[in-house]
């Protein structure tokens, strides 16, 4: 259809015309629309600040508000409490001070105490003088009648002093029947022991079973003694002594006194009730 109203020449003239002329209008649209697009950005970006004068509206209401924490001045008084707690502190360190100076009195006083404690000493030296006292006792047990028995009657005194007994001689008041041991005639003036006792001593502070095991059992093995129980003598248990061919009796009697009183008889004196 086109070959029949227009030539080809003319078509193609069109066409150049066409493309210029378009080509020509879509650069004048390129070129004019970038200042309008930059003013539309530009006016979007206008409100934006009005955002930050609303909040610069809201800032003098957080002003107001802090003046209103104006009251709070008055903690001004607290460094005055301040500089009162220091001196509380030096107080107490001068309690300590005090407390510290305490404890060296404390240590000065004990050091004094150990030089009284030297004098109190010598106190043993009266004690030295006592026992030579006791031994001019023995003496008297050595004047007993010899033999075997005597020796263990002197082992017996010296085993007596060694507990610090009172006295080691019998006396009449020791014993519940002193006529038992003492001739009658003899009681009121001078005692005198029964002529079938070889020999009497006491022993302060110790019972007739502690005599027993120490005395007739102990030394009585060491000096081969053959010991046996016969019967009893006023309140006191009566024991048979042999040693060798001699024998002895041993009548072991508690006392008035807190003791033991050792009666050696010549024959059981069991038999003589």
């Amino acid at each position: 259809m086109t070959n029949l109203f227009y030539p080809k020449d003319r078509l193609q003239g069109w066409y150049v015309s066409m493309l210029l002329v378009s080509l020509g209008v879509h650069a004048v649209v390129l070129v004019l629309p970038l200042p309008q697009q930059s003013q539309q950005q530009s006016q979007p970006l206008q409100p934006e600040p009005k955002t930050v004068k609303i909040t610069s509206l809201v800032a003098p209401q957080q002003s107001s508000t802090a003046t209103r924490p104006v009251p709070p001045r008055k903690p001004v008084a607290q460094p005055v409490q301040s500089s009162v707690q220091p001196k509380q502190k030096q107080v107490a360190q001068t309690k300590t001070t005090e407390r510290v100076q305490l404890p060296i009195q404390a240590i000065a006083t004990p050091l004094s105490t150990p030089s009284p404690t030297r004098p109190a000493t010598p106190t043993p030296s009266p004690n030295s003088n006592q026992v030579p006292a006791k031994q001019e006792t023995t003496p008297t047990l050595q004047t007993a009648a010899p033999g075997s028995v005597t020796q263990l009657f002197g082992d017996l005194a010296s085993r007596d002093r060694r507990s610090e007994s009172s006295d080691i001689s019998v006396t009449p008041n020791l014993f519940t029947n002193p006529d038992l041991f003492f001739e009658l005639a003899s009681l009121p003036a001078q005692p005198q022991l029964k002529p079938e006792i070889l020999r009497a001593t006491w022993i302060a502070a110790k019972t007739p079973t502690q005599v027993y095991v120490e005395i007739l059992v102990v030394q009585g093995q060491s000096n081969n003694f053959q010991v046996s129980e016969r019967g009893i003598y006023s309140e006191g248990t009566v024991y048979e002594v042999k040693q060798g061919e001699n024998t002895w009796y041993f009548n072991l009697v508690p006392t008035r006194q807190e003791g033991t009183a050792i009666v050696v008889w010549k024959r059981d004196p069991s038999t003589l009730l």
